[in-house]
């Protein structure tokens, strides 16, 4: 089966490259997915995911194992023309950064709870580590990290209600 890159322009195809690989490593960063875990899941060699990732364009079968195992359509997949980039409103842009901002301060932190919360839950933590760890989630949590943001109150102490 021919190539379909093959009958487009030498830019346009280099273009199309470009936007495909941009969705595929999108929709690989939003869903969690490696390169090789897409490669067990669809017996696509690793070698043609990074040829392609590289902007390399595939086949359309390829590229519609690709969209079915990433949960994306084609039209997805071949990503936004120049025509409709300038069409597009800027609050969906800005509600995109803001969703793609959320999806990263929540894998920080679910890594900030596996690496140092669980931790120390453990009975083996000594009480030393324990207070020292636990001063530095209570300034990490009334410092601020950007300039203009508000600090938020230290957290209440339980009230004794006698």
């Amino acid at each position: 089966m021919p190539k379909i890159g093959g009958y487009l322009p030498l830019e346009r195809r280099r273009e199309a490259g470009r936007r495909i690989a941009d969705a595929i490593r999108t929709a690989l960063k939003r869903r969690r997915m490696t390169v090789t875990a897409l490669h067990r899941r669809t017996a696509i060699s690793r070698r043609t995911l990074y040829r392609i990732l590289d902007g390399d364009f595939p086949t359309i079968e390829t590229l519609l194992v690709i969209a079915d195992e990433l949960g994306i359509s084609m039209t997805e997949l071949f990503g936004q023309t120049t025509r409709d980039i300038s069409r597009e409103d800027p609050m969906d842009r800005r509600l995109r950064e803001i969703e793609d901002r959320v999806n990263d301060i929540t894998q920080l932190l679910r890594a900030l709870v596996q690496q140092v919360i669980v931790p120390l839950t453990e009975a083996a933590v000594d009480p030393r580590t324990r207070q020292q760890a636990t001063a530095l989630l209570q300034k990490l949590a009334t410092k601020p990290k950007t300039p203009g943001t508000v600090t938020p109150p230290p957290p209440s102490q339980p009230r004794d209600t006698q």
